[in-house]
Formats: C-alpha cells, structure tokens, sequence
C-alpha cells in the first residue's frame, strides 16, 4: 500500500511487508531509498521534501496521523 506514488507528485512512499516505510529513489538519501520504523519519522521526512518543494498529496500526511491515531507508530512496521 502507498501513501503517494510518483505520479501523483515527486514522492514514493509505500509500506513495506518486509518491514518499515521506504521513502523509495528518495532525493535526501545516498542509498537511494530511505526506511523509517515509526510513522512520525514517515510524516517528518514528507515534511522536508514539502519544505524542499517536492509536490505531496495532503493525504499522504493525513493518512500517517490516522494511522498513529488509530494502531500506533510502530504497529505493523516490525
């Protein structure tokens, strides 16, 4: 599942069944991919690509505070 995909703006971030949510051919990370294992981590990283002036879909946030709010930071993330 996704949160944004590229099409829809300049960000791909998806949960991964092999643990963590990849911020996958992230332009802030050497590896090309960066993982995070907590859901605010995930909302802070959107944050510096919206600040950095990469389009994000709002929803991409929206639905992480959900999901905190609803099961957790970590819940599902290993």
């Amino acid at each position: 599942m996704s949160y944004c995909r590229m099409s829809e703006g300049d960000v791909y971030m998806y949960w991964s069944i092999t643990g963590g949510i990849i911020c996958c051919g992230c332009s802030f990370s050497k590896d090309a991919s960066a993982v995070f294992f907590s859901r605010s981590e995930a909302v802070t990283h959107i944050e510096l690509h919206i600040q950095k002036g990469d389009k994000v879909p709002e929803r991409a946030i929206k639905r992480l505070k959900e999901e905190i709010a609803e099961v957790g930071e970590t819940w599902g993330l290993s």
